[in-house]
């Protein structure tokens, strides 16, 4: 016979009742995990049940679409001691990972500033390029950030956004880092896909480099004698997806001290982003962290100062 995973939602004397329920019938079911608002009420529910409990949440880009939903997750996976990850993973792809290699082995001398594109819109992908623009910097959070914004027609979308976000940034390791998204982001030549023209650009004392979602790598390097080196590569989540899980495994399993798609680093990605808007909004410098952020929706604020434009967005 088949058995059956359950998750109990809420802990009080009628969820506990379901769970006993469940345990009487452990050839059939495995009582997986207890969830409830209350941590007291959930430790004493997990103590008289034995549940394994939640060990970590993996869950999509961006983390919220608001700077505070972002902290309210990212304080309450803190306090339940739950590890989050968020599936910023083009960066398994081999063309990232070559360029990745070239870096770290200093073939490009020290990394003195970051360029990353995208025609996609802020929220869309923009998480994922400062994502990976953090990862080529050796995950260092960024001090401040500095932005401006045009069109709203974005702000409508699922992952709302201006139909174009400038922002510049600067790591803590003096590294700066300038992001483009949306309409007025350079064209990306390797690739005619819209969803693929996402862009790094890497500038050091001694060299280069550049990879393309869509459209493979490139780099000179202290030992190419001037030559520019390539290779072929394009996102494919058939192979990058199970690596990002097969990393989950090995992180919950202690065989690594931190999954390269933590989502500590992706808050504070998404708190760049958000930094973006505001300094757009405020216009001035915002240093990070951000604290506090307005309690009015940026978009509102926003949606009431930018002009209605035309847009001309995803092919």
């Amino acid at each position: 016979m088949a058995r059956y995973k359950a998750v109990i939602c809420g802990c009080g004397p009628r969820g506990l009742i379901h769970a006993q329920g469940f345990l009487a019938n452990a050839d059939r079911f495995d009582l997986a995990a207890l969830c409830d608002l209350d941590p007291t009420r959930l430790q004493k529910a997990a103590a008289q049940t034995g549940s394994h409990g939640v060990k970590t949440i993996a869950y999509e880009k961006p983390v919220a679409v608001s700077l505070e939903e972002a902290r309210q997750i990212r304080d309450a996976c803190r306090a339940a001691g739950v590890r989050t990850i968020v599936s910023h993973q083009q960066k398994y792809g081999p063309h990232w990972q070559k360029l990745k290699a070239l870096v770290d082995a200093g073939e490009i001398g020290e990394l003195r500033t970051i360029h990353a594109t995208s025609k996609a819109w802020l929220l869309q992908l923009g998480t994922h390029l400062v994502d990976y623009c953090m990862w080529y910097n050796g995950a260092r959070p960024a001090r401040w950030v500095l932005g401006q914004v045009h069109g709203k027609n974005k702000f409508t979308d699922s992952h709302p956004s201006p139909d174009y976000a400038l922002g510049r940034m600067e790591f803590d390791n003096g590294v700066g880092c300038i992001l483009e998204c949306g309409t007025l982001a350079p064209e990306t030549p390797e690739t005619d896909k819209f969803w693929l023209k996402d862009a790094v650009n890497l500038y050091g004392a001694q060299g280069w480099g550049r990879v393309v979602t869509g459209g493979g790598w490139s780099a000179m390097t202290r030992s190419s004698g001037g030559a520019v080196l390539s290779g072929e590569g394009v996102f494919d989540p058939r192979h990058e997806q199970p690596l990002y899980i097969k990393e989950l495994a090995d992180w919950l399993d202690g065989k690594i001290e931190r999954h390269c798609c933590d989502g500590e680093l992706a808050y504070h990605g998404f708190e760049i982003c958000m930094g973006i808007l505001l300094s757009a909004l405020e216009r001035r410098r915002v240093d990070l962290p951000i604290d506090p952020m307005p309690s009015e929706s940026i978009y509102d604020q926003l949606g009431r100062v930018l002009p209605v434009v035309p847009y001309e967005g995803e092919k």
